[in-house]
């Protein structure tokens, strides 16, 4: 099972993933076929977090969201 800290640390991680993705949207050279997968890993990394966030509140009542 995973200790509190870890599971703050798991949900910032897929956070700044998203983010990552996320600033590559914002460049004005990418082409559509890139700029879409970039916005899919955004979204996806996303969902990620919110699906921890989620399963970590079932788990764990002293959890604090990190969204």
């Amino acid at each position: 099972m995973l200790v509190g800290y870890e599971m703050e640390w798991t949900t910032r991680y897929f956070l700044h993933r998203a983010e990552t993705w996320q600033s590559q949207l914002v460049e004005n050279n990418l082409l559509a076929g890139p700029r879409a997968y970039a916005a899919r890993q955004a979204a996806q990394w996303g969902d990620m977090a919110l699906d921890a966030e989620r399963a970590f509140r079932v788990v764990n009542r002293n959890y604090k969201t990190v969204m």
